[in-house]
């Protein structure tokens, strides 16, 4: 990305346009999620359903009961075997949590513009750090079918768009290993058996 594109006097997040109709509909979710951050904020998803299309909602987790057991046993055993970090797998954001997410989070939403014809921009301004990461607004952007190009959440400009390795329900974990072993499994998914981080000692 051209340098000049990359310069802002706030944190922001570069995205690639889908189309001018989800823009559209992008700048007026985001109009709404600043005039809510102005005072008493409405969390309900009842509000914030209504502007987005059943496609937008693809990007969110939307557990049912089962599922929701299976992630809570999940993230106890991975605490009970020190298996749990800043990489350990972990479900997308449901809708909820995202609306929550920013509206809590310790920032003001500046503005959404464009670049140039195919590229748009998120500006927001940051009260403190940490003030709750990109991620969630990073989701939004994706949920209308845009494509993230980088951001700078105040600490320099990265490229791409980093997720985290993403939970699902096949997935168990491996009990601690003897130190010995040269080795440890971490996370595997049942059938087939498939290791997904591997921690070596030295």
């Amino acid at each position: 990305m051209d340098k000049n594109l990359v310069d802002s006097d706030y944190q922001y997040i570069d995205f690639s346009i889908h189309d001018e109709v989800s823009l559209k509909s992008l700048m007026t979710v985001v109009d709404e999620f600043k005039e809510q951050m102005k005072g008493h904020s409405n969390k309900a998803d009842e509000h914030w359903l209504p502007y987005f299309r059943e496609a937008n909602l693809n990007e969110f987790w939307w557990p049912d009961k089962k599922e929701l057991e299976l992630w809570h046993k999940f993230s106890a055993d991975s605490i009970a075997n020190d298996r749990y970090n800043a990489f350990s797998p972990a479900p997308r954001l449901d809708f909820g949590s995202m609306v929550e997410c920013i509206l809590v989070s310790e920032y003001e939403i500046i503005r959404i513009k464009k670049l140039s014809n195919d590229i748009g921009r998120l500006e927001f301004s940051a009260y403190a750090y940490p003030y709750g990461g990109t991620e969630p607004l990073r989701m939004l952007i994706r949920s209308f079918g845009h494509s993230i190009l980088g951001f700078d959440d105040g600490t320099g400009f990265m490229e791409g768009d980093p997720i985290a390795a993403l939970w699902e329900p096949g997935m168990i974990v491996a009990p601690a290993l003897e130190s010995s072993m040269k080795f440890k499994q971490f996370f595997y998914k049942k059938n087939p058996i498939q290791i997904l981080f591997k921690s070596f000692f030295k």
